[in-house]
């Protein structure tokens, strides 16, 4: 697999202070790497949880993963792939859950319920739910917001 392009999901617990942001967005920038989102999960307890998601081959993934894990901010670093059914994500569709429900009918996503912010929630697997945001772009609707959802043992 070396040189292929993968999309990746890199869970990053740092210590909750100035520098630690700046310090774990250095590591893709030295690397040529960007990312495609950067989330923050959690907050708690002087120690804050982000997920970067990013495309890049094996070596530079794994290359990454243990550069970030030797930073002093940071306390541990989960790699995965983002098409690891493990790896679980929220939207917020800015539509009512009718519409949703039949507009990603051919998806697998698990969840669809309303929210209290004037649309639905939808959950599933991190791939399925790209792939749903994608058809939902693709066909015109704006405004969805995503995030990868925390590890339940991270």
């Amino acid at each position: 697999m070396s040189g292929m392009e993968t999309t990746w999901v890199v869970f990053v617990v740092v210590a909750d202070r100035n520098g630690s942001l700046t310090a774990t967005t250095e590591c893709f920038s030295t690397r040529g790497l960007g990312f495609e989102a950067v989330n923050t999960l959690d907050v708690d307890q002087g120690l804050g949880v982000l997920a970067f998601v990013f495309e890049g081959s094996a070596r530079i993934a794994l290359s990454l993963a243990r550069t970030l894990g030797r930073l002093t901010a940071v306390h541990e670093v989960r790699l995965e792939r983002a098409d690891d059914p493990e790896v679980r994500a929220l939207a917020h569709v800015p539509l009512e859950a009718d519409a949703v429900t039949r507009a990603l009918a051919d998806h697998d996503v698990d969840t669809v319920a309303p929210s209290g912010a004037g649309g639905t929630i939808v959950e599933g697997t991190f791939a399925s739910l790209r792939a749903a945001v994608e058809a939902l772009r693709g066909d015109g609707v704006t405004g969805v917001t995503q995030t990868v959802l925390r590890p339940r043992d991270l």
